[in-house]
């Protein structure tokens, strides 16, 4: 029986493990950004953002890095392979003239992630209901104020709301005045 030598290195071992080591730590953090994808979105203002059963292939991070007002809503429903959603800046969320506002997120597979670090004012509701993967105890922890939808001095106006319900976490970590119509 002839023994074989499959790999001799020509440096000293204790080197050949430190290069090794380095290899393997780089090849698992280029997986992991090539496997996530991010998309930035430059808008200052939008009336809406809206995803309706949208699809990606990989998991994908959306950010709103210029987004400082939705004058109308913010909603993601049925989506699926959106990671994270991020508004660095956004700091309201529809106004009294607007058609029907709201901050809402409704079974989108994979969203693990909310972040709307500045978002102080929401007008209509704030909902999340069965992101399985959300985890809503931080994120979103600055709203201080929910406006009624419509003219809180006429019979078309509805209270405010805010609905969590069947995420990964339920905790809500604002704590906002509800303005109720008149």
């Amino acid at each position: 029986m002839k023994a074989f030598k499959l790999f001799a290195p020509s440096f000293p071992r204790p080197l050949f493990v430190l290069i090794s080591l380095v290899a393997t730590f780089c090849v698992g953090c280029n997986e992991d950004n090539e496997e996530t994808d991010t998309i930035y979105i430059d808008d200052p203002a939008l009336e809406d953002v809206y995803y309706h059963q949208v699809s990606y292939d990989r998991p994908t991070i959306l950010i709103f890095r210029n987004l400082t007002t939705a004058t109308n809503s913010v909603y993601f429903h049925q989506c699926v392979n959106i990671k994270e959603v991020q508004f660095p800046n956004l700091v309201s969320i529809g106004d009294m003239n607007a058609v029907n506002p709201y901050f809402y997120f409704h079974q989108n597979q994979g969203l693990e992630k909310v972040k709307a670090p500045k978002l102080t004012t929401v007008y209509g509701y704030v909902y999340a209901y069965g992101n399985s993967s959300l985890d809503l105890s931080n994120g979103i922890c600055g709203i201080t104020d929910l406006y009624p939808h419509g003219d809180p001095d006429q019979i078309d106006c509805s209270d405010p709301s805010v609905n969590l319900v069947g995420n990964a976490n339920n905790e809500k970590c604002f704590n906002a005045m509800l303005h109720l119509c008149n």
